[in-house]
C-alpha cells in the first residue's frame, strides 16, 4: 500500500470542516484520474 500525504492550509478554505469532508475527496478523484480510492470503494 502506497501513502499519500496533502497539506492543507485551513485559512484558504470557506468552511475547514465540510471543505475537508466533502470536497478533498472529489478533489483527489479528479486530480488523480480516479486513480486514488479509500477502502470502502471499488477500484476503478
Amino acid at each position: 500500500m502506497q501513502t499519500v500525504i496533502i497539506v492543507l492550509d485551513s485559512a484558504k478554505m470557506q468552511n475547514p470542516d465540510l471543505d475537508i469532508i466533502y470536497d478533498l475527496p472529489d478533489r483527489i478523484d479528479e486530480f488523480t484520474n480516479h486513480a486514488v480510492y479509500d477502502n470502502a470503494r471499488t477500484s476503478p
